[in-house]
């Protein structure tokens, strides 16, 4: 179960990407520093998002709401619709849309499967069996993700059901936490944890080449 710290900043966290998401989206409009800052809020207690991004085309606010894919008004946070289908997600999951604007992927940490949502559809429109996972990313083809195992990262063609591309495996003391793709494809900016004795860790951030799938340095701790 999650402590009540981590809903808490998940919570925090979703009202930061509102803030700062909006503030993009209205381009000549200033929003002013003080009082005035916060747009809008909602309450979904008890509900909490457990990962949150903008449509690329409309605009709109794509959430994992537990066990529910929500699109939100970004205008005043109404919910436009609810997606069909269970998310699967209890407390940890990610998701991510195409550049294109049709496909939704959401990973679950821990789960069995990969959920791949059309976003005209609304719905579940195929299952990607690849065993527990935590971020997920699209590549600008809006076909390739990008996802990892503990100790192995994989390039996946989603519309063709097929491994691209797999880094080699970490050693054992070693494994992939949190990942995420350059905008244009090109680099992964990665979390690791390095066993260094019993129980103790070590967390390095690095920078990996995303067509090899090759590490390009370590950042240290």
């Amino acid at each position: 179960m999650p402590s009540k710290y981590s809903l808490n900043y998940r919570r925090a966290l979703l009202l930061a990407i509102l803030f700062f998401g909006l503030f993009n989206l209205a381009h000549a409009q200033e929003i002013p520093n003080g009082d005035g800052d916060l747009l809008w809020e909602r309450s979904i207690y008890p509900r909490f998002v457990n990962d949150a991004k903008f449509h690329p085309i409309n605009g709109n606010i794509i959430a994992a709401v537990n066990h529910e894919i929500w699109e939100i008004d970004p205008k005043d946070g109404h919910t436009i619709r609810v997606f069909e289908g269970e998310t699967g997600i209890e407390f940890n999951g990610w998701i991510d849309i195409s550049s294109d604007g049709n496909y939704i992927i959401l990973s679950n940490g821990g789960g069995t499967n990969i959920k791949l949502y059309g976003y005209n559809e609304g719905k579940i429109i195929k299952y990607i069996n690849m065993g527990p996972w935590s971020t997920v990313d699209f590549f600008p083809n809006s076909s390739n993700i990008l996802f990892h195992q503990a100790r192995i990262l994989y390039v996946y063609d989603v519309l063709n059901d097929k491994i691209v591309r797999e880094s080699d495996y970490l050693s054992s003391s070693a494994a992939f936490m949190r990942t995420k793709l350059s905008k244009d494809g090109k680099y992964i900016a990665i979390g690791t944890a390095y066993e260094t004795s019993g129980t103790e860790y070590s967390y390095h951030m690095e920078l990996w080449d995303a067509e090899t799938l090759t590490k390009i340095r370590d950042f240290g701790e």
